[in-house]
C-alpha cells in the first residue's frame, strides 16, 4: 500500500474534513481502499460460515425461514443440506455484489448532486463513496475481533450485523416482521452517513444541515420503502 493511500485512510478516521479535501485536490485513485474493503468483507463471510457446522447453518437458515410446518422443516433441512458447505462462498459473492451496487448507486446520486459542479467526473464521486464507505472497515475488524474471541464456531448469523439498531436498541427476534429491516441499518452506516456529510460540505460548498440532508436522503428512501413493504 503506498503512502498517498496510508495516509488517507488514517485521515478519513481522523480529520475526515482533510481525507476529502487531499481527494479533492489530488484526485487520488482509491481502488486499492475498494479492494481492501471488499477483501475483508469477503474474507469475514468466508471464515465465518467456514468453520460452522453444516447442521448448525441449516439450523440457522431455518430459523429465518418465519414460520413453517414440521414437513416443511424436514423438507427444507434436507434442501438447506445440499448448499450449506457453500454458504461462505454463497454469502461472500452476495455481499459483494450488494456492497458494489449500492456503491454506483451512491456514486451516481452524488454525481447528480455535484452537477452543479463540472470539477467532478463520475470516477472522482465513485472515489468519494468509497472514502465515505470505510466505516465498514473497521465494521468488518470488529466483528473479527468478536468471532475470534468466541471459543464457540457456531455462531449466530446475527453476529454479521452486531452494529445494527436491533442489537444495539430493540432486540426484536427472527421471527418479528421489522427485524431484518432492523438488521439492516445501525452505527456503522450512520458514520457513513456523518462522514458524507463532511464530505458534501467539503466538495460542494453545502452548510452541514444542507449536507446532513442529502447525504441521509438515499437510506431514508430506501428505509421507507421498506417499512412500508414490510
Amino acid at each position: 500500500m503506498n503512502k498517498i493511500n496510508l495516509e488517507l485512510i488514517m485521515q478519513t478516521y481522523l480529520a475526515p474534513s482533510r481525507a476529502f479535501h487531499s481527494l479533492q485536490l489530488r484526485k487520488s485513485k482509491t481502488w486499492l481502499l475498494l479492494i481492501l474493503l471488499l477483501g475483508l468483507i469477503s474474507f469475514n463471510h468466508m471464515n465465518f460460515f467456514g468453520s460452522m457446522s453444516t447442521e448448525w447453518i441449516v439450523d440457522q437458515q431455518i430459523l429465518y425461514s418465519g414460520e413453517v410446518s414440521s414437513s416443511e422443516v424436514n423438507m427444507l433441512k434436507k434442501n438447506l443440506s445440499k448448499i450449506a458447505e457453500y454458504s461462505g462462498i454463497i454469502s461472500a459473492a452476495s455481499e459483494l455484489a450488494i456492497s458494489l451496487f449500492l456503491m454506483l448507486i451512491l456514486a451516481s446520486y452524488y454525481n447528480l448532486l455535484g452537477k452543479m459542479s463540472n470539477d467532478y467526473s463520475y470516477s472522482d464521486w465513485f472515489g468519494f463513496t468509497v472514502i465515505t464507505q470505510m466505516p465498514q472497515f473497521i465494521n468488518a475488524l470488529g466483528f473479527i475481533f468478536l468471532q475470534y474471541s468466541s471459543s464457540n464456531k457456531d455462531l449466530p448469523f446475527s453476529l454479521l450485523n452486531y452494529g445494527s439498531i436491533n442489537q444495539i436498541l430493540f432486540g426484536f427476534s427472527e421471527s418479528h416482521r421489522l427485524f431484518s429491516w432492523s438488521e439492516s441499518f445501525g452505527f456503522f452506516t450512520l458514520w457513513c452517513i456523518v462522514l458524507t456529510t463532511i464530505g458534501l460540505t467539503k466538495w460542494l460548498g453545502f452548510n452541514y444541515i444542507k449536507s446532513m440532508l442529502y447525504a441521509s436522503l438515499p437510506y431514508a428512501i430506501f428505509l421507507a420503502s421498506w417499512f412500508i413493504i414490510i
